[in-house]
């Protein structure tokens, strides 16, 4: 009876342990919309798995200048338009973006992610080495004189 007691106790550490790293694990990506919600949740999902989603959901393409955006982001969102979604979570992951929409029926027809991933510098940039003794020269001030006001002839 003793032994079971170590041994059940280890089956709940366990147990306790698996869950724990199931809520931590990536969650669904959920992409709902309709005519006046928009609702966006995951957990950990690459950006450009979401903006394909997205994108899949509402029928407009999505161009990556650069590297597709594999920062991995958590969102939970809730908006009334598509754009205004698009616009909170690219603004959150510091990407620069593009709208293309129709004039007429004000539907996104293209997404373009700008610079989407920026790679870290391959090695630190050096301080410069101050030189001992060296100061600037002080600016030196030159009065100029003013200039007769004339009107600029038109533009041809």
């Amino acid at each position: 009876m003793s032994a079971s007691l170590p041994v059940l106790l280890f089956l709940l550490a366990l147990l306790a342990c698996g869950l724990h790293a199931e809520t931590r694990a990536e969650a669904p990506l959920v992409v709902r919309i309709s005519p006046d919600r928009v609702e966006i949740r995951t957990r950990r999902a690459p950006l450009a798995e979401v903006l394909d989603a997205i994108a899949a959901s509402q029928g407009f393409t999505v161009h990556y200048d650069g590297p597709r955006p594999t920062q991995a982001v958590t969102v939970t969102l809730f908006s009334s338009r598509v754009d205004d979604a698009l616009g909170s979570l690219l603004f959150h992951a510091r990407a620069k973006y593009a709208l293309s929409v129709d004039p007429k029926t004000r539907r996104i027809r293209r997404l373009v992610v700008v610079n989407a991933a920026v790679p870290p510098p391959s090695r630190p940039t050096p301080e410069p080495t101050p030189i001992s003794g060296w100061r600037p020269d002080p600016i030196a001030t030159v009065e100029e004189p003013p200039l007769a006001d004339h009107r600029s002839p038109p533009d041809k």
